[in-house]
């Protein structure tokens, strides 16, 4: 298998996974026509083994059939041209690397080429390209701009001459298929929640496998035809898995501000990195202390329910708002305390966008929430929306503690870690980190 596994920067739900599921439904329904669902279990949809996806044939102790095989492009830059997809006919470019184990650039800070590709995962079988733009100038026979077309590499037809899929639009051609006569018969309700579930199956796989295989090159991506056919009329709703449902909108918006971004790759690649740590290596449980700590201004008792601290437009203007503005400096994942910080400066990314006017309450909120989740945090900066101040600037109340009250002196200690702790707003951090202002 190539070491050009792509699996650890998508997830269940992102592009690559759904074009998955949706060649793998088409052939399902292919087989239903011919009346050969006996062979479901000897039919197979595959990820990242050949391509990005593979449709396969294999009985039990008989050789592979690779039946297609097919790489997602999602370029939306330029990608209506033939050439920004040479990579694909004559594989992969392998750099040069210096004696530092680092890729080696040119004065324009391109990588340098050596001239040599690491060639595709094609089958003799069926090819397919899948795009998100429609490419403009796809030739009829002369492929000699980008190389040749040794393996017969053809688009992959969506609709009746329709060559592209966009992001958005990938959803609504698999509930198409699940809403035909050979799965929901034209129950939209029912298709959703089937699409859902296998998104969640597929999901929970990736991540299993992340979490157990020591090598990409051991990881099985793989589900019979008949698996996905039992998870399609499962009565399991998926939707009450908060947590994953939290997964999913944590990843939606993370891929909106990339497809919107102008960073360059290597920049997109250091944010891609710190997202997949935070999906792939957090468990369950740690992903909810992962957004409960995002949301520390929310009430402590409401720091269970996920609707309640899921705040997508706290992740919009702050979080990704902060990372994908600031390229000079990255967090890091600090898995112990399931946060993202930028440890020289001690700021930790949250979600909060309450307005300055409810300085006093936020302080409360976020004082009482770590006490409860005996978090200590010494000279720590949070950074939100609007909000800038110490904690006992903007709420003297909480630290007039009568000794009697705490005889014992545990509050004392808690915010001798914790007093110093404050909010910033996102402008200002961002001007900090930018700059290299630390105090």
């Amino acid at each position: 298998m190539s070491n050009r596994n792509a699996t650890a920067s998508w997830s269940g739900y992102s592009h690559q996974g759904l074009v998955g599921i949706l060649v793998a439904l088409k052939e399902m329904r292919v087989l239903i026509s011919e009346d050969r669902q006996t062979e479901f279990d000897i039919h197979f949809l595959e990820y990242e083994n050949n391509e990005d996806v593979a449709i396969v044939k294999q009985a039990p102790g008989a050789a592979k059939d690779l039946i297609s095989v097919h790489q997602v492009k999602a370029y939306y830059s330029q990608g209506h041209l033939l050439s920004t997809y040479k990579s694909v006919f004559i594989g992969a470019p392998i750099y040069q690397y210096g004696d530092d184990g680092k890729v080696m650039k040119d004065v324009n800070g391109r990588k340098i080429e050596t001239g040599t590709f690491e060639p595709g995962q094609w089958c003799s079988g069926l090819n397919y390209l899948h795009t998100v733009e429609n490419i403009g100038n796809w030739p009829t026979t002369d492929f000699s701009s980008v190389g040749g077309n040794p393996f017969n590499i053809n688009r992959y037809e969506y609709d009746t001459n329709i060559f592209h899929c966009g992001t958005d639009e990938i959803t609504q051609y698999i509930i198409s298929e699940l809403n035909s006569s050979d799965f929901h018969n034209d129950n939209e309700g029912l298709s959703s929640m089937a699409l859902q579930r296998i998104s969640f199956e597929l999901d929970s796989k990736i991540r299993f496998e992340h979490a157990n295989k020591d090598s990409k090159e051991d990881y099985e991506i793989i589900f019979s035809f008949q698996e996905i056919m039992d998870i399609i009329f499962s009565t399991e709703d998926v939707q009450s898995n908060n947590i994953y449902i939290c997964r999913k909108l944590f990843f939606d918006i993370y891929m909106d501000f990339k497809i919107n971004s102008a960073l360059d790759e290597e920049e997109l690649d250091q944010i891609e990195k710190l997202i997949c740590e935070i999906y792939e290596s957090f468990s369950d449980a740690e992903f909810l202390l992962f957004v409960q700590r995002l949301s520390l201004n929310r009430k402590p008792s409401h720091q269970t329910n996920t609707h309640s601290i899921f705040s997508e437009d706290g992740l919009k203007q702050v979080f990704f708002d902060v990372l994908f503005e600031v390229t000079t400096i990255y967090p890091e994942v600090i898995k112990d305390d399931c946060i993202l910080v930028y440890k020289s400066f001690k700021y930790i990314l949250t979600s909060i966008i309450d307005d300055k006017k409810n300085e006093k309450k936020v302080v409360q909120n976020i004082v009482d929430n770590l006490q409860s989740q005996m978090i200590r945090w010494e000279s720590t900066s949070l950074i939100n929306r609007e909000i800038n101040g110490k904690f006992h600037e903007l709420n003297s109340d909480i630290f007039a503690i009568p000794n009697d009250l705490d005889p014992d002196g545990e509050f004392t200690k808690f915010m001798y870690y914790n007093g110093s702790t404050e909010l910033i707003c996102r402008e200002t951090a961002k001007k900090n980190l930018i700059n290299g202002i630390t105090n």
